[in-house]
């Protein structure tokens, strides 16, 4: 068994994203079941997918295929994510995923793409436990890529899950950083030529960049997002010079 297939076994469903890599003809010959919550039917177009991953289903082997090719510069990857949910039913896993699509909030309703591998490393973070723990639900192990590698998270420890799925005025306000957030993230990361070394390295300089930005805006009362943007990358490289231990 390929490393590829490997990674396959080790969950039962993955989220896909045609918006991010296309229509395709060979996308017909899969199973995809749309994520749509209710009163969003004619949204459906641009909402997520549901693809059971069963062990012995004829297309797992070119799935497999799929990701090392697409780890090597052909074509591009067909999972936003992976998430392993043992005995949680086709039913249960889309009644999940569907409730914790749109979110309520002070601010008002707003759609969490947390099938997004841009997106969900960012509310490991942001979200209190409660609503993280509330968002993993039946998932034991939530995978997504991050650049050249693989990593898998689980759910916290410890507190009870919400009961009510709404983000806290503090949360929402953090998850509406996230597109600045990775801006400022990609072009430190090319700079660095090199793949985050964990998802502890990746929150790190993503908790650094976000306070960054604020004080772009709240001290040095920058107020375009570029310009913000440009401001914290000359403030990581002013603090890597003067106490290298300061960057990962």
């Amino acid at each position: 068994m390929s490393k590829y297939e490997t990674l396959l076994a080790l969950h039962n469903y993955a989220v896909v994203d045609l918006n991010i890599i296309g229509e395709e003809d060979w996308h017909g010959e899969l199973p995809l079941q749309d994520i749509v919550p209710k009163g969003m039917e004619s949204d459906t177009e641009r909402m997520p997918k549901l693809l059971l991953l069963e062990e012995d289903a004829p297309y797992m082997a070119w799935l497999a295929r799929n990701i090392e090719a697409a780890s090597k510069g052909r074509g591009e990857y067909l999972f936003s994510c992976l998430l392993d949910a043992p005995d949680t039913s086709p039913d249960e896993m889309m009644a999940h995923l569907q409730r914790h699509l749109v979110f309520d909030s002070r601010q008002g309703k707003g759609m969490l793409r947390f099938y997004d591998g841009q997106v969900f490393p960012h509310l490991q973070w942001m979200l209190f436990a409660p609503t993280l723990k509330a968002l993993f639900g039946p998932v034991k192990a939530w995978t997504v890529r991050l650049l050249h590698g693989w990593f898998s998270a689980t759910p916290p420890e410890g507190d009870d899950a919400r009961a009510y799925w709404a983000l806290h005025e503090d949360e929402r306000a953090q998850v509406n950083r996230i597109h600045q957030i990775n801006l400022a993230l990609n072009k430190w990361q090319r700079q660095q030529a090199r793949p985050w070394k964990d998802l502890g390295e990746f929150h790190l300089m993503s908790r650094r960049i976000k306070e960054l930005l604020l004080k772009a805006q709240n001290e040095a009362r920058i107020q375009g997002a570029t310009e913000q943007i440009s401001f914290a990358l000359r403030m990581i490289e002013a603090h890597s010079q003067t106490n290298p231990a300061w960057q990962p």
